[in-house]
């Protein structure tokens, strides 16, 4: 059966509220054949699972497993992270039939509680290393989580998941490699010692932005530009407190970013902002902040004012590893917004 025609089979399985699952990891309760062969995978099951599987397959530190895309193959990742925004499952099936086909649209329920997402992600290898995107097609809160070094900043990918879900955000975006994986340097501004030579890489998804997780944060910031992004991260840094928070901007603290900080503090987080701490890692380098911040080029030129929808979060370990920990800023999170 042609993708574009199993995706139309499972528009009307959606409006007949049909149910029905497929192998994938999950249970498999399939009624029919239409209903299984409705998308790419059809799944009933965790969706931290599903993400920690995902982390687990991702190309490590110097594995050359990040495929930097063509000018072309950006444009069509646009238009694929937009159809499925839109909801046309239909055009996403048919584009990653012909333009990504190391990718799947998967339909994902939570087994529990029964949400429904929409992923996509490369199955069953990774072939390019782009990551993946979850959307979460009746998003109670106009956020999005970023997951940009799954593999380097430990334990981020499960924080990312846990707060993607129990905020109810709208999307979920997931780094596909080591952000050191590639020896090729990014072309935009910044350093760092993480790749022990000072730069940022071309695998690095905070600082490229001819890269997949830029184009969907950039499509995702067009079609909601009042959405708030919370970009997680982790460090050591006995200069920073268990928490420290930005707008991407030194010394511009956003009222919903104060209000997030207090909302922490009163459930007992030691939390340092700028201006108030020694903590230097304010993300003004970070190229999702830089456009959600007006820079006219993201990848050579600091944005110089904050709008307030872009969050940093930098976390010690003992912070990002802990779900009683972090659930204290998912509980923050979901006061402020």
């Amino acid at each position: 059966m042609p993708r574009a025609a199993s995706t139309f089979r499972l528009l009307l399985v959606l409006l007949l509220g049909a149910g029905g699952l497929a192998c994938d990891g999950g249970s498999s309760q399939a009624t029919s054949d239409e209903t299984a062969e409705a998308v790419d995978r059809y799944v009933q099951g965790t969706l931290r699972a599903r993400i920690e599987s995902l982390q687990d397959a991702m190309p490590r530190r110097g594995s050359e497993g990040f495929v930097p895309p063509t000018s072309g193959e950006l444009d069509r990742w646009r238009a694929i992270v937009d159809a499925l925004i839109a909801g046309d499952t239909t055009a996403v099936d048919a584009q990653l039939a012909e333009h990504a086909p190391s990718y799947a649209l998967i339909r994902f329920t939570e087994a529990d509680t029964g949400p429904l997402y929409y992923l996509l992600q490369e199955t069953p290898s990774v072939e390019k290393g782009w990551g993946a995107v979850v959307v979460n097609p009746a998003p109670e809160r106009n956020l999005a989580i970023h997951a940009p070094h799954p593999v380097f900043d430990l334990d981020t990918h499960r924080e990312g998941v846990d707060v993607f879900q129990q905020t109810g955000a709208r999307v979920l975006l997931l780094a596909g490699t080591h952000r050191c994986a590639n020896q090729g340097v990014s072309p935009c501004d910044g350093t760092s010692s993480v790749c022990g030579d000072g730069r940022y890489h071309v695998s690095d998804m905070a600082h490229v932005v001819d890269a997949p997780f830029q184009a969907a944060h950039a499509v995702f910031t067009e079609r909601f530009p009042e959405m708030v992004a919370i970009s997680l991260h982790g460090n050591g840094s006995e200069d920073c407190e268990p928490v420290f928070l930005s707008n991407g901007i030194d010394g511009d603290v956003q009222p919903a970013l104060r209000s997030l900080q207090q909302a922490l503090v009163q459930r007992g987080v030691r939390v340092g902002v700028p201006g108030s701490s020694a903590c230097r890692l304010i993300g003004s380098t970070n190229v999702q902040g830089r456009l959600i911040n007006g820079s006219p080029q993201p990848c050579t030129e600091a944005a110089t004012q904050a709008t307030g929808t872009f969050i940093h979060v930098e976390q010690r370990r003992s912070f990002r590893e802990d779900p009683a920990a972090y659930g204290r800023l998912i509980d923050a999170l979901n006061d402020v917004f």
